[in-house]
Parts: C-alpha cells; sequence; structure tokens
C-alpha cells in the first residue's frame, strides 16, 4: 500500500511538472515574435501549476513527500500573478496606450527579475571564491548549563573581507564559530552570513553532526536555506529538488535518469 501510494505521488508530481514545462515550451515559441503574448501563457502555466497543489504535491528524488513551505509557494505565485497581469495588458488591452503600458510595465518586471537573479549569481559566486566551510557549530551537550557552547567551523581556503579585497589576504586556515549549537534549531535549515558569504547550516541527524555550505544551489542559485534536510542528512533545494552533501557537493538530481 506504501509503495502505492508512493507511485501515486510521484506520478501525480511528474503530471504537473510535465504540463508546467510543455506550457513553458509553448509560451517560449510564440514570445520570439509576440513576448507579451507568449510571457503569458509561461506565467499561466506557472499559476495553473501552483493552483493544482504543486506546493503539497511535490516529491524529493527518494519519492518522499516534500511540500514546498507556504510563505515561499504564495510568494512565487504572487510574482507570477502580477508579472502576468502586465503581460496581458500588454496583449489585451482596450486601447493602444494601454497596451503600450502593459508592455513597458512587463519588460520593467522582467528586467528587475533577471537584475535580481544576476545579483544572486554575484554574491554566490563571491561567496564560493572567498569561502569554503565543512563543519559548524558543535557543542556538547553538558555543557548548556555550565559554560557557553564550544564551537566549531573549518574553512579550507581563505577567507578575505570585500574592503581588503586588493590587499594582503587574510584570515586563512581559521575556525570560525557561526552560532550557539545549543540556541540553532535542528530542525530545519538556518541562514548565517560569515564575512558576506552566505551560508546555511542545518543538523545532519545520521551522522549526529552539523553541516554548512554556501547558501545556493548550483542550479538556479536558489537559497538552499529555504529548502528542508532529508533523511540520509542532505539539504534539499526547495526548488526543483537538488540534493547537497555536507560538503555542498550535489549528490541528487530527481530530474537525471538513473545510470
Amino acid at each position: 500500500a506504501l509503495a502505492a501510494s508512493r507511485e501515486m505521488a510521484v506520478e501525480r508530481w511528474a503530471r504537473l511538472v510535465r504540463g508546467k514545462v510543455l506550457g513553458e515550451l509553448l509560451g517560449l515559441a510564440i514570445a520570439v515574435r509576440a513576448p507579451c503574448s507568449g510571457a503569458s501563457l509561461v506565467l499561466l502555466s506557472h499559476l495553473g501549476f501552483w493552483g493544482l497543489g504543486a506546493a503539497n504535491a511535490r516529491v524529493d528524488a527518494a519519492a518522499e513527500p516534500a511540500p514546498l513551505p507556504p510563505p515561499l509557494a504564495k510568494v512565487i505565485a504572487t510574482a507570477d500573478a502580477v508579472v502576468l497581469s502586465f503581460a496581458a495588458l500588454g496583449v489585451l488591452g482596450p486601447t493602444s496606450g494601454l497596451r503600450a503600458a502593459g508592455s513597458v510595465l512587463f519588460a520593467v518586471a522582467a528586467a528587475a527579475v533577471s537584475a535580481e537573479a544576476v545579483k544572486k549569481a554575484a554574491v554566490a559566486r563571491r561567496g564560493a571564491s572567498t569561502l569554503r566551510t565543512g563543519a559548524v557549530a558543535t557543542a556538547q551537550d553538558g555543557a548548556r548549563r555550565t559554560a557557553a557552547p564550544q564551537m566549531t567551523a573549518t574553512t579550507s581556503t581563505t577567507v578575505q573581507t570585500e574592503a581588503d579585497a586588493a590587499a594582503t589576504k587574510i584570515w586563512a586556515e581559521q575556525w570560525w564559530p557561526l552560532g550557539f549549537a545549543a540556541h540553532t534549531s535542528r530542525a530545519a535549515p538556518v541562514a548565517v552570513t560569515l564575512l558576506g558569504a552566505p551560508l546555511v547550516v542545518w543538523w545532519d541527524d545520521s551522522a549526529g553532526a552539523w553541516r554548512c555550505t554556501l547558501d545556493r544551489c548550483s542550479h538556479r542559485l536558489a537559497p538552499l536555506s529555504e529548502g528542508r534536510v532529508t533523511s540520509d542528512g542532505c539539504i534539499e533545494c526547495p526548488y526543483h529538488g537538488w540534493a547537497f552533501d555536507g560538503q555542498g557537493q550535489c549528490v541528487r538530481v530527481p530530474q537525471q535518469e538513473e545510470g
């Protein structure tokens, strides 16, 4: 019964994804000649995807339920709806002036989204070049009351401040505390920042250890801190389910066929 239930969940998720991708491909084909019309179709496929329950239907590579956090799903759907309204106005506006206004608003929204993506990519590249973290925030449970928890974090490459980027590299091979283990949630990933580098910290229950890596998925640079921790101690991206181990290595891609 459990296997059948998993199969049904995977099949439902696959149907939702296939429908969304089909809408995106058709929209992109139309956008070559009519940008606003094509974008409207792409965004409609996105809204249909969320409207049909994709946030709750999502499963990970192990066929386990992996629902998207409701606040994140709401933000994504709202953004899609706002941009869709601009694109639709550019196509269906009753006057040429309104259609022109819709096209301009859509272009501005698309540019803003692109600029944000470029900014995130730059931050992720800067963080990747200045910091690689392997382990973080370990503490003995018995020390909670008698003393401040002992914390450890390791870096394998040079860490430097942005202001001293042109000067001598500093802070190499140092131990960096990121937080008190006793005060850090073991139930969900936690986003932290160290010297401008975005990091994500999570508890690996399978190994009984804290893990830390850059807070970005190498696929679309989404923040891993908004995802979840899998049963084998990896952190999973909330968007497409890519999973990363404690060294930041991608170990699972749900869309990739086995072998």
